[in-house]
């Protein structure tokens, strides 16, 4: 019996040992995975709704930046050299890839010497905020074989790699995070656009609290074409510059901007001011035109053709026409000149035009066509240049035409002949020099003129032409 009995605690000893064993490297294994979950966990660095994100700090070599979201446009709050607009594109993307950043590799515990070794002891440093916390990464030297970035976090004890992509998405400097736009103001908020070319200004203009675009009180004789300068204002807010040249405000006189061929200042709603240097065009290709934005120091380079306003001059921002008046506005007219001279009254419920006894019925589809041509010939003048530094005396017309308004009120256009050409004359308004000047040729230079124009009038409705 003893030997059964030896037999059966022997194996009961054996089977104790093989348990212990197991054991034992189960325990080892299992702190083993959890070791390398801990890891896995560990090389989480960042994990967040990238839609909290409302504030990003950047540590340049010139200083720190601040950048905020608000109403779903990302804008400087804090600069170290000038307010300007930011590249949306870039920042979300920084938003993107910081909230979800995972390491891949892990180099253990932060020491000096490894911070030294993998360029972590003069980071680039970067800190998204949601409000409640702030995420800082520190980006240091690329790996040598170029799949990873060495980095580090706040708040995290230990070195990682992380992904190319990852790296270079939250990499930025003050070139990158510039948006390529000219301007920071908005189509609502320009309230001011002042042109200068060698010293001189060639356009000053201001909107009122009415969104109306006025001259300088020393032009208000003239007539502002609101829709021109809207134009102006919609390109500029539109304008994206083809490169980036340099962020070096020392560097302008590289690209031959100390001596720029235009200045174009913008003033916003607030009472601030951008100011926009203009190179000539003949810098490396006539197709573009290096441009200094002086607020923040950037050289970019612009098409020509989207900076057409800068060759602009008053003449191209005013009214180019002179109305004398609609046709439906008026119940009689009268002109003057060397040629001929008529009156006609209008009865605009009848369609009936009297003139010196005759009577054309404006019902008829013909008679109505020669009509409007004659009356629209005389009462919309082309102007064709500017003059605000003339002064001239209201004396011998060589064209007269009076509107009277079915208001009750008249409207006068005179022309006088200027002294350098007779062809050339003053335009008057109500006997006011309005500071433009128009080619009387307008009324007898060949079939669309206002003479051919009255006379086949004339004839098709009856009437003996008044001719001189």
């Amino acid at each position: 019996m003893k030997k059964p009995v030896i037999a059966l605690i022997a194996l009961i000893i054996a089977a104790g040992g093989s348990t212990g064993a197991f054991l034992a490297v189960k325990n080892k294994n299992d702190r083993e995975s959890q070791k390398q979950q801990e890891m896995l966990d560990d090389n989480v660095i960042f994990s967040l709704d990238s839609a909290s994100i409302n504030k990003i700090t950047f540590n340049f070599p010139d200083g720190k930046y601040v950048a905020e979201l608000a109403d779903d446009t990302w804008s400087l709050t804090e600069s170290a050299s000038g307010n300007f607009v930011l590249n949306q594109s870039k920042l979300q993307l920084i938003t993107t890839y910081i909230s979800s950043l995972t390491a891949n590799a892990n180099y253990e515990e932060i020491t000096d010497d490894k911070k030294k070794m993998y360029g972590l002891d003069d980071p680039y440093t970067l800190t998204a905020s949601d409000g409640n916390n702030d995420y800082t990464i520190y980006i240091g030297d690329i790996s040598p074989t170029g799949d990873y970035f060495y980095a580090m976090a706040e708040g995290k004890s230990n070195i990682y790699g992380i992904s190319y992509d990852s790296a270079v998405s939250l990499m930025a400097d003050k070139l990158s995070i510039a948006s390529p736009k000219i301007t920071s103001y908005g189509d609502f908020t320009i309230y001011g656009i002042k042109l200068e070319k060698d010293g001189d200004i060639v356009y000053d203009l201001r909107k009122d609290e009415n969104s109306i675009w006025h001259l300088p009180d020393e032009y208000s004789m003239l007539t502002l074409d609101g829709s021109r300068i809207e134009a102006i204002v919609t390109n500029l807010t539109r304008m994206e510059a083809q490169e980036i040249l340099s962020i070096d405000p020392d560097k302008k006189s590289d690209y031959g901007l100390d001596k720029p061929d235009s200045v174009l200042t913008l003033t916003g709603k607030d009472g601030s001011e951008e100011k926009i240097l203009f190179s000539s065009e003949n810098t490396d290709s006539a197709d573009y035109v290096n441009v200094y934005i002086e607020n923040y120091g950037f050289t970019e380079k612009y098409y020509s053709a989207d900076t057409i306003f800068r060759n602009y001059s008053l003449y191209d921002l005013i009214s180019d026409v002179i109305e004398g008046a609609s046709m439906y506005s008026v119940n009689g007219f009268e002109f003057d000149c060397e040629y001929a001279s008529d009156e006609f009254t209008v009865d605009n419920s009848t369609g009936i035009v009297t003139c010196r006894g005759y009577q054309a019925d404006l019902n008829d589809a013909e008679i109505l066509s020669f009509f409007k041509t004659f009356y629209n010939l005389l009462a919309y003048i082309n102007i064709s240049d500017v003059d605000t530094d003339a002064e001239p005396e209201l004396k011998d017309p060589a064209f007269t035409a009076v509107y009277h308004l079915t208001s009750g009120e008249d409207r006068k256009i005179q022309l006088v002949p200027t002294e350098k050409d007779e062809k050339l004359c003053y335009i008057f308004v109500d006997e006011e020099y309005i500071g433009t000047v128009a080619d009387i040729s307008f009324l007898d230079n060949g079939n669309a003129s206002v003479i051919p124009a009255y006379q086949k009038f004339c004839e098709h409705a009856g009437i003996d032409a008044n001719m001189k």
